[in-house]
């Protein structure tokens, strides 16, 4: 099955401080993840 990537901006989102948005990013023998509040400022890397 190909699968292709649709590229399109999303809506906008209104956060507060107390949200929480996680990214992940995986490599072969590194894992990295990294924690930011609704403001957008990093709260934790792991």
């Amino acid at each position: 099955m190909i699968c292709e990537e649709i590229s399109q901006p999303m809506s906008g989102v209104m956060l507060s401080r107390d949200d929480v948005i996680v990214g992940v990013d995986t490599h072969n023998d590194q894992h990295v993840a990294v924690l930011l509040d609704g403001s957008g400022a990093v709260s934790r890397i792991c």
